[in-house]
């Protein structure tokens, strides 16, 4: 009597919930049956989602936090297309990690460039822009490190300037729009 062959269900289920791979390439690479994995899939709570996988790996890099849950699933499954898959997901996080890096320095420059303009400031309107847009970029790196809500949780004041205007004003008086996007 042959003996059935170990199935890597620990590389499956890596692989299943980073979805990089179709579910019938996660087949074939293991020799188990779709449906066979569906149905794992379903009693364990597995869900397709590498998105939510490298969205946390965003997270805890953005907040200082060292462990990364992609790490954590290579360290459980010696499988090598499982932890392929672990650094496909983990380039990609890098990339948007360092999008966020330049995000962050680009609205600190204009922090800086906006401190230098204020000095100089004489117009209540050009205060208040030159406000505006530091709050703005204050408001930018807050929600990059993921420290606010999303924009637009509060409406807008009747007094305050629209985005059109602001940019508008910033040019006139020669400041940097690049943070307003």
């Amino acid at each position: 009597m042959s003996k059935k062959p170990q199935i890597d269900w620990a590389g499956i289920e890596v692989e299943y919930r980073a979805a990089v791979r179709s579910l019938r390439a996660i087949s074939d690479l293991h020799g188990v049956p779709e449906a066979t994995i569906r149905l794992r899939a379903k009693k364990h709570g597995w869900v397709r989602d590498a998105s939510g996988l490298k969205r946390e790996i965003v997270k805890d890099a953005m907040s200082g936090v060292v462990s990364k849950p992609a790490q954590k699933a290579a360290q459980e499954t010696a499988q090598e297309t499982a932890q392929e898959t672990v650094r496909r997901i983990e380039s990609a996080a890098d990339e948007d990690i360092a999008d966020m890096e330049r995000g962050i320095r680009i609205s600190r420059s204009c922090l800086e460039k906006l401190e230098t303009a204020v000095t100089t400031a004489k117009e209540p309107k050009e205060i208040k822009v030159i406000v505006e847009a530091t709050g703005m970029a204050i408001d930018s790196i807050r929600r990059i490190r993921g420290l606010d809500s999303p924009p637009g949780s509060q409406p807008p004041k009747d007094d305050e300037m629209t985005h059109e205007e602001l940019i508008e004003e910033c040019k006139r008086l020669g400041l940097p729009t690049s943070i307003f996007g």
